[in-house]
This record gives C-alpha cells, sequence and structure tokens, in this order.
C-alpha cells in the first residue's frame, strides 16, 4: 500500500495507489498505456495491470522508473544515511519473547500483521483515514520519541521543503508513504497551517 500526492504548483492532490497515480500521470500527459509501456520497456498488459490493481509493484519502483525514462531528475527528501541515523537513535521497545515455529516465525504475529496491513488497505482505498490514525495514536502513546522521530518532526520538516519548492514556477511530484498523509501531524494538516490545500483524488 503505498499513496502518494502528486503537487502542482498550486494546490496538492491525493490519489490513492499505485495504480491510480500512474493513471493520474499519464492521463495528464495524453499518454496512452501503449506509449508508456513503449517508454517504459514492458508489455501495455502490464501497465494495465498496475493501473487496476492487479499487479502491485512498489510505488519507488514504479515513479523512479518513470521518472528517469522522461529524463526527470530524482531526489529523495532525505538521505538514506538520515534513515539511518535516525533508526540508530530510536528506542528500542522491550518484546516479550514469541511462540515460533520451526521456521523461525510467529504465526499469531504474521496472521495479525496480515489483517493489519488489510484493514489498512482497504481503509485508503475507502478515503478512511481512522485505521492510520489509530496505529498512529497508539505508536504516539507507545514511544513518544520514535513517533517524533518518525512523523512529527519529519512531516514538518517535509512541509517546508513543499512550501518552498511550491514558490518555484513548474510542476513538482512528492511521493511519501501513506502514514504521513494521516492524523494531527500529517504532511496535509502541516501544509494547510502554511495556507496549502489539498485535496483527494479519485
Amino acid at each position: 500500500m503505498t499513496c502518494d500526492f502528486i503537487a502542482p504548483v498550486g494546490n496538492l492532490m491525493i490519489v490513492e495507489t499505485v495504480g491510480e497515480l500512474l493513471r493520474h500521470w499519464r492521463n495528464r500527459r495524453g499518454i496512452s498505456q501503449l506509449d508508456l509501456a513503449i517508454a517504459a520497456d514492458v508489455s501495455a498488459r502490464h501497465v494495465s495491470l498496475v493501473e487496476t490493481g492487479k499487479s502491485n509493484p512498489s510505488a519507488d519502483m514504479v515513479l523512479r522508473h518513470v521518472a528517469e525514462e522522461e529524463g526527470k531528475p530524482v531526489e529523495g527528501l532525505e538521505t538514506l544515511q538520515f534513515q539511518l541515523n535516525m533508526f540508530n537513535r530510536m528506542p528500542v521497545p522491550a518484546a516479550p519473547a514469541p511462540s515460533k515455529t520451526a521456521n523461525g516465525a510467529d504465526p499469531q504475529s504474521m496472521q495479525s500483521l496480515s489483517d493489519t496491513m488489510s484493514k489498512m488497505q482497504s481503509a485508503w482505498k475507502r478515503g478512511d483515514q481512522s485505521v492510520f490514525v489509530q496505529l498512529l495514536d497508539q505508536l504516539r502513546t507507545g514511544s513518544p520519541d520514535t513517533y517524533r522521530m518518525m512523523f512529527t518532526e519529519r512531516n514538518a520538516r517535509w512541509a517546508d521543503w513543499i512550501a518552498a519548492r511550491m514558490q518555484t514556477p513548474g510542476t513538482v511530484f512528492v511521493a511519501v508513504g501513506a502514514g504521513h498523509l494521516a492524523g494531527k501531524d500529517s504532511v496535509l494538516v502541516r501544509l494547510a497551517e502554511k495556507g496549502i490545500e489539498s485535496q483527494r483524488v479519485y
């Protein structure tokens, strides 16, 4: 599940899946599925499967490939080194030893994770942020420092970058994980505080 947003100068438009994102991008440029497939060196059927959600490659892979095919520069909002340093500074939670099967996996935890991911994906497609907000609230309560580093500080920094970039003519495409678009500290809330409105695109 990866939903991110497109940020043309003047407003933000939110799309819900990689497929929606790809179709929106393609339609804005008047590019057919066949033309995109030829440019990306994949079959038109594969483009169709991605757009309809029947194939779900990672957003990073799709976005980077499309940008590079168009000769557009790709930059990160933060460096890999920054992310590694951030994770190194996070407090390590004490966890009880799980019961494991012969292959080392905890079947209860795996099923719980699968159920949670499924709920998150369904909720996002409906435009329902409540599942994300609940998970973010649990993280904020259980590990305030982790929440602050992962969401509060990064979302504020990214919103500052987007607001500054939108002062420059042209169109910029910004992609962030869905968890950064929900809750009281989201990128969208930080942007709204700066007078930058957003709308969901279906």
